[in-house]
């Protein structure tokens, strides 16, 4: 019988550097919230870690083959690589797997779509990692994003969880034979801050999230923790804050009106619509929307088809009817 996610993925209430806590899970693989140096920091899980390991920059600089220059790059946001902790006879586990975060652009539990998809890259690629190394049994996760990194405590942690169960199951259904046979037991999410009464907090949100996505969890289904409403303003915030510097999305220019509506994506539920008319200036509502509209023109992704009335582009966020 196929276990679900839910005996898989644990809390934990504790510090991730405590040997005796690790030694007590059996954990073989600490994972580092790192910055993409690898170079430490005097904070966070990052700065514990390489505190407790004073030469890991060493065995990091040593197994990655590169030199100790502070400022060099070693590992891309969204990704992770693994090494040895470097103390002998001092060892926390068998492996330290860092990974780089993206730090929170937004407000409230909103921010933009790129930042999510990187957080959600860190747990794939922690778990590609794990897949690497078929000695891992156990492995100690922090909430990836939630310390000097700023996300919300909250949605980090559903982030975390969505993810670690998305991967897992990716990694059964491409690959079950090489699944069944991996030694993999449990992911820890451990939770900790040097307050308690902020770790009791902290434990009892994780709880609630985990208690919320349990049934999920136990059939072994992929989980979003987005709702259809915080996918688009997730998407609205991408636009408003990155296209003009990125130029990801193609531009739609008609003369004329332009009816502007949410509706048009695929996944989504919203009916309202939002006017804006050449000549007229930006409206509030849809510079939230949107973001970058110049003169006649309004930012849609994909691509762009002839119907009777004109042309209509769906994008990934507005759908705009040229009128």
């Amino acid at each position: 019988m196929t276990l679900g996610m839910d005996h898989v993925i644990v809390v934990i209430k504790g510090d991730i550097t405590d040997k005796k806590l690790l030694n007590k899970l059996r954990v073989d693989a600490i994972v580092n919230a790192a910055n993409p140096t690898l170079m430490g920091s005097d904070q966070g899980v990052d700065g514990a870690i390489h505190a407790k390991l004073p030469k890991l920059k060493k065995r990091i600089c040593k197994e990655l083959g590169t030199d100790r220059l502070a400022n060099r790059q070693r590992c891309g946001r969204g990704k992770a690589v693994t090494t040895s902790d470097g103390e002998k006879g001092k060892k926390l586990c068998r492996y330290i797997i860092h990974t780089v975060g993206s730090k929170y652009d937004g407000s409230g539990e909103i921010c933009s779509s790129s930042r999510i998809q990187t957080l959600e890259n860190c747990y794939h690629s922690v778990i590609d990692e794990v897949k690497k190394h078929p000695d891992i049994r156990n492995v100690a996760v922090p909430v990836i994003g939630a310390g000097d990194y700023g996300f919300p405590f909250k949605l980090a942690m559903e982030i975390a969880v969505c993810s670690i169960n998305n991967a897992l199951l990716e990694w059964r259904q491409k690959d079950p034979e090489l699944f069944e046979k991996a030694k993999l037991e449990r992911v820890y999410i451990f939770i900790f801050h040097p307050s308690k009464a902020k770790t009791d907090e902290k434990f009892q949100t994780a709880n609630w999230v985990m208690q919320k996505y349990h049934q999920l969890l136990m059939s072994n289904r992929k989980i979003t923790y987005l709702t259809s409403r915080q996918a688009h303003l997730s998407y609205w915030k991408e636009i408003r804050m990155y296209d003009r510097e990125r130029g990801y999305f193609s531009i739609a220019r008609s003369a004329g009106n332009l009816n502007v509506h949410s509706d048009a994506v695929s996944s989504g539920n919203v009916s309202e619509r939002f006017i804006w008319r050449k000549g007229l200036g930006k409206t509030p509502e849809f510079c939230g929307m949107a973001g970058c509209v110049q003169d006649s023109a309004a930012i849609c992704e994909s691509d762009v088809s002839e119907l009777d009335n004109g042309k209509m582009a769906i994008g990934r966020i507005v759908g705009i009817d040229c009128v």
